[in-house]
């Protein structure tokens, strides 16, 4: 995916990601373009739903975050019920199959900027080296869906 932006922390991270932790770990972000206003700022915590959990994007009080599976098996596209509080365990309202290797994503809203709908996710797969069915095309992709 093309670099668009980036952000810096701007506490130290520590070892684990605790309370006391001036700035947690993290190995994938998003941003929610539900709102107008596009700046950085962690307003909740979350468990999440399922382990292998390879990006998440929030988009009016529901979370999408996909799982990978390994390089054999499809992996998996979430939709959470909507959060009701800023902290607590997702649970999970809907799935549905996917690429193999799903990494980070990235959404893109339709609609107006006044009015924004779900609009399309993006992803990227992770699993360079041959198709299964010999065709010599790697399984990395860049593709895009409407949830």
């Amino acid at each position: 995916m093309p670099q668009v932006g980036s952000w810096t922390r701007t506490a130290a991270t520590g070892e684990k990601c605790t309370a006391d932790d001036g700035s947690p770990n993290f190995s994938y972000v998003s941003l929610d373009r539900s709102g107008a206003d596009h700046r950085w700022n962690a307003d909740a915590a979350y468990n999440l739903p399922d382990s292998n959990i390879q990006g998440a994007t929030r988009f009016n009080d529901r979370w999408y975050p996909s799982r990978s599976r390994g390089i054999t098996n499809n992996g998996t596209f979430y939709t959470t019920r909507p959060i009701t509080s800023a902290t607590g365990t997702l649970s999970i309202a809907s799935d549905k199959p996917i690429s193999k290797g799903p990494e980070d994503l990235s959404h893109w809203p339709g609609g107006t900027p006044t009015a924004p709908t779900l609009g399309e996710m993006w992803t990227v797969a992770e699993h360079p080296g041959a198709a299964e069915d010999g065709s010599g095309q790697g399984q990395r992709m860049l593709y895009a869906w409407a949830p």
